[in-house]
Order: structure tokens, then sequence, then C-alpha cells
């Protein structure tokens, strides 16, 4: 059955230089080629390249193959249905299948998508998921599932670049740091493709991914996934789930002994920078700096593990602009030339006017009490050196 599946791809290629042609035959095969469109031309020339790449027992083993389907008008007509039901999938479907090496397991997902197929042409289908505003995505547009997020990762890896070591290494990784590892090799691989920036990616994967979108989306917002906009929005919507898989991959990466080592070793100063989040606030953190320092444990390669930051900073450099809020009413701003409850020059109750300055003019450098800066205000004997020297160099 594998063998079956990957010739329904390698039909016309292995048709063509097996030797087993006629005249007549190449002929028609070139007809055949000249009424492609470039898309299709290109995708038989990729496939040329694949069974060139072969080895020549696999090459053999086509071949033979060629010859046995040629021979059965039967099983001539079936493997042209299966290639006809393959390429009326989407991608990560194919992809599903073609990773099942089992026949068995194969014929089952064929089966599966069969029966959920023939469940949406009668509108057995279940409700469509509640579309509920998503942080940093337009209204409407609700983030991937679990699955969901799943199927794009797996069409994402059909279209990288991985040795059969690993792929075998992915295999035994759980979900998130294979989706990890997949999302970081698409970053390396677009980047060196265009500028060398993390954002870039998006570039050479954006038909691949909305191609892999659950049909509301496409849907809904089809036309917008196509467009500038678009890259920006695929882009959040597979990046803000890997966040939430992460997190929840974080809780339990790590055993806790080896969270407590690692916090015993730190300084005090380091420590309380832990200990005054919310303790599953502080296990994650931990968990991260932990696999930050031992990142054999992710399982993820170096080089790849590198990208997947510069993808973070790049996305933390982003994250004001969904910070921000609306506009505020017109006019000047309240202090600034506009007195308040009597005071002269914008001050307030407090005496204070504009930017936070005191009676003498001078401003303060926040409040012990609040979330302000915890050096506290200025004492008249507190000079610069002496602050300095207790709580380190002044805040950017």
């Amino acid at each position: 059955m594998n063998c079956f599946h990957s010739y329904s791809f390698c039909f016309v290629t292995c048709f063509a230089i097996s030797g087993l042609a006629t005249a007549d035959d190449l002929w028609d095969a070139h007809d055949r080629i000249a009424s492609m469109t470039d898309a299709e031309r290109e995708l038989l020339h990729s496939r040329e390249k694949a069974f060139h790449d072969l080895s020549e027992e696999q090459r053999e083993e086509y071949r033979r193959l060629h010859v046995t389907i040629e021979s059965d008008p039967s099983l001539k007509q079936t493997a042209r249905r299966y290639a006809e039901f393959l390429d009326s999938l989407p991608a990560w479907q194919r992809e599903e299948i073609r990773q099942k090496s089992d026949p068995t397991a194969r014929l089952a997902v064929i089966r599966r998508i069969n029966t959920e197929r023939r469940q949406r042409e009668k509108g057995a289908t279940a409700e469509d998921a509640p579309w509920d505003r998503s942080p940093g995505l337009p209204q409407g547009m609700r983030g991937l599932t679990a699955e969901e997020l799943n199927q794009v990762m797996t069409t994402l890896q059909s279209e990288l670049t991985f040795t059969e070591e690993e792929r075998e290494r992915m295999a035994s990784l759980k979900r998130p740091q294979r989706h990890a590892w997949i999302l970081a090799r698409a970053i390396r691989t677009g980047a060196s493709n265009s500028r060398n920036s993390p954002g870039q990616w998006i570039n050479q994967y954006q038909r691949t991914i909305t191609e892999a979108m659950p049909d509301e989306i496409k849907r809904r917002f089809g036309r917008s996934l196509n467009d500038s906009r678009g890259k920006f929005l695929l882009t959040m919507l597979v990046f803000r789930p890997l966040q939430e898989e992460w997190k929840s991959y974080l809780e339990t990466a790590v055993p806790e002994e080896e969270l407590e080592k690692l916090l015993a070793s730190m300084s005090i100063k380091e420590q309380m920078g832990y200990i005054n989040q919310p303790p599953d606030d502080m296990k994650r953190r931990l968990a991260g700096k932990y696999l930050e320092e031992n990142p054999e444990v992710i399982g993820v390669p170096k080089d790849d593990l590198e990208a997947l930051r510069e993808l973070g900073r790049f996305f933390r450099g982003l994250r004001s602009m969904f910070s921000r809020g609306g506009p505020g009413p017109d006019g000047p701003p309240p202090g600034v030339g506009t007195p308040r409850d009597g005071r002269p020059d914008g001050r307030g109750p407090d005496g204070r006017g504009p930017e936070g300055r005191g009676p003498d003019g001078r401003r303060s450098d926040g409040d012990r009490r609040g979330f302000g800066n915890f050096r506290g205000p200025r004492e008249e004997d507190d000079s610069p050196r002496t602050r300095e020297r207790l709580f380190g160099p002044p805040d950017e």
C-alpha cells in the first residue's frame, strides 16, 4: 500500500524514464505535458527530481510496479482512481496518509476521510465552533484548535527538508516539541531565501498554510489570507496556539527536583525574581530557563532552536501593537494647560503637575507603595552614587 500511494505521485515520471514506454506513448506524454499549466509542469518536475533522488533499488521497485499495474486493466483503473482521490484532498490530509507506512493503518485513514466527506456532503457535520474574538486577530476570527494546529503543522512539515534520521527522531518527540521543530525549520528556510528576518518565513509558505486552514476560516477570510495582510494573520493564527501549547508543555517538561536544584543554585537576587511570581508562572519561567540552559532536553537541534527564539523576540517587539488602548477624547492631555480643581498650571489635587512633577518642578521616581519604581522617591541626601551602589544603574 505504501508503494501504491507513492506510485500515484510518480506515475508520469516512472512511465517516461522506465524504458518501457513506446514511441507513441512518449509522444502522448509529451502532448499531455505541453497542455499543462506552469504550476502543473513545476509539480511534475519536482516529482521527476524525487524519482531521480531514489536509490537504484527503489527505482527498480517502481518499474516493476509500473509493469504490474499496466498489465492489469482493473488494477490500472484502481490506481488512477486512487490518484484522483489524492488530488482531491488538501495537502495536510495527503501528508497524513503518506506518513502511515502500515497498509492497514493507511486504509483506516482513507476510510475515515471518505466517511467525513460523505457526512459533509449530507450536511451531517457538527456546527461550526464559536467564533470568539482572539487577541491580535480580526473581529470574528477565532484561534486554531489543537487538532487544527496539528493539521497545519503536518502540512508545513511536508514542505520542509528533514533527513531520515531527523524524521525518526521527530517521531519520538511529543507534539509541542515536534511542532516547535517544524516551525523553527520553516523559519530558517524562509529566512535563508529572503531577508535574514524571522518574520519573513511566512512569505515562502503562505499558500501552503492557507490551504491547510480550516474550511470555516478560508470561507470567511479567504481573500484576506492571500494578500499582504494575510501573512501577518496566518503568522498569528499559527504562533498563538503554539505559544499556548508550549506553555502547557513547560508545566511537565522538567521534573520538580530539577527545578528545585536550579532555583537553589541562583543568587538571592535571582531567586527573588522568581519567588515573587504566582506559582504557575514561576514554574513555567524556571522550566524555560532550565531548557534554555539544557536545550538537548527539548530535542530540537541548536540552530533550529535559535531560529525559534528569534521569532519569539520578533513577536515581543510587536506586543505593544496589541496592548495600546483606543483613541482618547479630543483636546490636550489632562494636566497640560487645563487647570484642574482650581489649581493653576494644570496641577491636580496632590499638587503635582504635568509628567508627575512636584511643586518644586522635580519629577518623582515612583511610589514604594504601588507598582512604580522600587527605588521610591528621591531623598535630599540620597545622592545618585549612593542609589546606584544600592540598587544598580537607573532603568532605561
